[in-house]
């Protein structure tokens, strides 16, 4: 066999190779199936059942991945140039600097989550001082599930943020200025943590 046969067959070799790899993951220790296909950008909500009919028989109890099992990703190409990445989106919650973001991909399109942060109104959970200054738990609370809320919206996904207080956004202090305005979406938070905690399933 002259070289350029070698050299033909190799190229093909490598080609497929490289095709392979980029088409097919192994999951992480311990990571979940909705975990796997955000890591790999899949939308759950469009790939999840043609994953799992595209690794039939590789899966444990209720479709729990396997621990160094390889497997296929479904064909993203017809469908990648969709749902308008790079869109302007607006959430005035998250104050003047942060309300206008763009959308950064699709991967948890058609997923809903409802963010309920702790304490807010007359509860302000935990109190402690640092530097001279008062530091309220819910003033925290909140402002990590601003963020968190952000960072999945940015990804596509459809958020209810059920206590809001429309004068604080996104603050980036080192200590943020505490206060009583919370509200559930809008209605005063009572005092009581069981009609507290009823009142926020029922928003949800």
């Amino acid at each position: 066999m002259n070289f350029k046969k070698l050299l033909i067959i190799f190229l093909c070799s490598f080609s497929l190779n490289a095709y392979a790899q980029g088409r097919s993951a192994i999951p992480r220790a311990g990571e979940g199936l909705h975990a796997f296909l955000i890591r790999n950008h899949l939308s759950i909500s469009k790939y999840e059942k043609k994953f799992i009919a595209l690794n039939k028989g590789k899966f444990g109890k209720n479709n729990s991945l396997l621990t160094g099992v390889s497997y296929l990703l479904p064909d993203t190409k017809n469908t990648s140039k969709v749902q308008n990445i790079g869109t302007t989106l607006y959430e005035p919650l998250f104050g003047k600097k942060y309300s206008r973001f763009k959308k950064q991909s699709n991967v948890l399109n058609g997923t809903v989550l409802y963010l309920v942060s702790g304490h807010g109104g007359l509860d302000p959970g935990a109190i402690g001082n640092y530097n001279g200054h008062v530091l309220h738990e819910d003033e925290y609370a909140y402002d990590v599930t601003l963020r968190l809320a952000k960072k999945l919206m940015e990804n596509g996904a459809k958020v209810y943020i059920i206590i809001q207080d429309k004068n604080d956004g996104i603050r980036d202090n080192a200590v943020l200025s505490t206060g009583n305005r919370e509200t559930c979406r809008g209605v005063q938070i009572p005092l009581s943590q069981v009609q507290r905690l009823k009142q926020r399933s029922d928003a949800v």
